[in-house]
C-alpha cells in the first residue's frame, strides 16, 4: 500500500512540475467564472496481487495492502491465502481498525508475527467496540508453500484496515427494524464500503437480519431465507429492489407493507434515491404500493418523532410544560435543583434526577401524588422513559459508565454497557 501510493505521488509531482513550464508569468488579470461547488471525489485504490518469489513477510504485507480498499469479494486479498484458507475466510466476519504502522516480523520459516495497535473492532455480534488506548493485538500467522509460493494458511478473522483507510473507505448507515409491536422503527448502525454498490449492500444486510446484539430487542418483517435476487439499480431516483420468492410466499399485505417501509427508510440514506420499487420473484410485492415514496412517506414510524404535543423541561423551580413553561401538576412542579426529566408515553408520569445526582425520582403528574424513588447511584446524568414503561438512567462510574433500568414499583436492574459506550 505504501509503495504504490508513494509511486503515485511521485508521478503526480513530476506531472505538476512539467505543467508549470506552460503557466504564464505575466499578462492582464481577467476575472473568471465562478467555480461551482463540487462534492469530494473518491478515488479507489486497486490492490496488487502477489508477486512471484515474495517472502513470507512480503506476502503478509501484501495481504494487508489488499484489504486497504473495498473490492467485491476481496478477490485480490484471497490470492495471498492458501486455497483452503481462501475458501473459509469471511471478510464480513469483522473489521479490525488499527491506528499505527503494523509490525510484521518473521519468527521462523513459514511463520510471521503480525502486531497491530488496534483502535476498534466492528463485528456482527457486538457492533462497534472501541479498544483501550494503545491496545495491542498479535496474530501469529502460518504460511505454506503453494506451487512454490508462500501463502497464508490461518488469516485473521475478517478485515484488517488502517484507520485512515477505514475513514475514507467506509461510511456509517442505519438499517431499520421494527419494535416488538410494529409501531416504530429502530435503527441498527452498520458500516458500508463507499466504493461498493451501497444500495445493494444495505438491502442485503437489511434482509439478512439485525446485528446479534440488537436482535433480542427488534423484529424484521422479512421472512427467514429472504434474499436480494439482483443488484439494486438506482435510476431516475428509483431504487429497484428484487427480492426472492420468500418475501411473497404466505405473507400478508400488512407484512409486505412493513417490508417496504423498512426498505424505504434504509435506502432513503443513499444519495439519489427518492423512491423504492420492490418486487418479489419478479412480481410487485404489493398491488397498492409497488412504488414506495421516501422515508417521509412513513413518518409515523420515525424513531425520532415527538411523542405527543406537549414539551417538558426543567427549570430552577421544577418541571414545566408547554410554551409558557407552566409548572406541572404535582410535587415535581415544585422540586428545585433537579436535573433532566423523562416523561412516559402517555404524559401522565415523569422521572427526574435529584439535585445531588444520586437518586432517580418519579411521580404522577397530578396534585394528589407523592414523590417516590426509582433507583439510586453516585453520578446520574441521563434519563429516558421508553414506550414499554421502563426508565433508563446512565451513571458515571470509575473507568466508564453503567446503565440502570427500573420501573415504578419494580426492582432496578443493571444493563451491560458495550465498550464503545463505557
Amino acid at each position: 500500500m505504501v509503495r504504490s501510493r508513494i509511486g503515485l505521488a511521485a508521478a503526480l509531482v513530476v506531472a505538476l512540475v512539467t505543467a508549470c513550464a506552460e503557466i504564464p508569468t505575466s499578462g492582464p488579470v481577467v476575472e473568471g467564472e465562478a467555480v461551482p461547488e463540487q462534492l469530494p471525489v473518491s478515488v479507489g485504490f486497486v490492490p496488487n496481487p502477489p508477486v512471484a518469489g515474495a517472502s513470507e513477510t512480503e506476502v503478509v504485507e501484501g495481504f494487508l495492502e489488499a484489504m486497504a480498499s473495498y473490492e467485491a469479494g476481496y478477490v485480490t486479498a484471497k490470492k495471498f491465502l492458501t486455497p483452503e484458507a481462501a475458501s473459509a475466510w469471511e471478510p464480513s466476519a469483522a473489521i479490525t481498525i488499527y491506528s499505527s504502522r503494523p509490525a510484521v516480523t518473521p519468527t521462523a520459516q513459514g511463520s510471521v508475527r503480525l502486531t497491530l495497535t488496534v483502535e476498534a473492532v466492528i463485528s456482527p455480534d457486538a457492533g462497534y467496540e472501541r479498544r483501550a488506548p494503545a491496545a495491542v493485538t498479535v496474530f501469529d500467522l502460518t504460511l505454506s508453500l503453494v506451487d512454490g509460493e508462500w501463502r497464508i494458511a490461518n488469516p485473521p478473522p475478517g478485515l484488517l484496515v488502517f484507520k485512515g483507510d477505514f475513514d475514507s473507505e467506509f461510511q456509517e448507515y442505519n438499517l431499520y427494524y421494527w419494535d416488538a409491536d410494529f409501531e416504530e422503527l429502530v435503527p441498527d448502525p452498520v458500516y458500508v464500503p463507499t466504493q461498493g454498490n451501497v444500495a445493494t449492500l444495505l438491502a442485503e444486510a437489511l434482509v439478512s437480519g439485525p446485528s446479534t446484539w440488537l436482535a433480542p430487542a427488534v423484529v424484521s418483517a422479512f421472512p427467514d431465507g429472504t434474499t436480494v435476487s439482483l443488484p439494486v439499480a438506482v435510476e431516475s431516483g428509483r431504487a429497484r429492489v428484487e427480492l426472492s420468492a420468500e418475501a411473497s410466499d404466505g405473507t400478508s399485505d400488512q407484512q409486505r407493507e412493513q417490508m417496504i417501509t423498512q426498505l424505504a427508510w434504509t435506502l432513503d440514506q443513499v444519495d439519489g434515491v427518492q423512491q423504492v420499487v420492490v418486487r418479489a420473484d419478479g412480481v410487485p410485492l404489493t398491488d397498492t404500493a409497488a412504488t414506495a415514496g421516501p422515508a417521509e412517506s412513513f413518518s409515523e414510524f420515525d424513531p425520532n418523532r415527538a411523542r405527543g404535543e406537549e414539551l417538558f423541561a426543567v427549570t430552577n423551580a421544577g418541571v414545566v410544560v408547554g410554551d409558557q413553561l407552566t409548572p406541572v401538576a404535582g410535587p415535581l412542579g415544585e422540586l428545585p435543583g433537579i436535573h433532566g426529566v423523562a416523561v412516559d408515553r402517555g404524559g401522565g408520569r415523569a422521572a427526574v434526577i435529584d439535585a445531588d445526582r444520586t437518586r432517580v425520582l418519579w411521580a404522577p403528574l397530578d396534585n394528589a401524588s407523592e414523590i417516590a424513588e426509582l433507583t439510586s447511584g453516585t453520578a446520574l446524568w441521563s434519563l429516558a422513559w421508553d414506550r414499554t414503561g421502563l426508565v433508563w438512567a446512565v451513571e458515571r462510574v470509575p473507568g466508564g459508565s453503567r446503565i440502570v433500568v427500573a420501573t415504578p414499583g419494580g426492582t432496578p436492574a443493571e444493563v451491560p454497557v458495550p465498550p464503545l459506550l463505557a
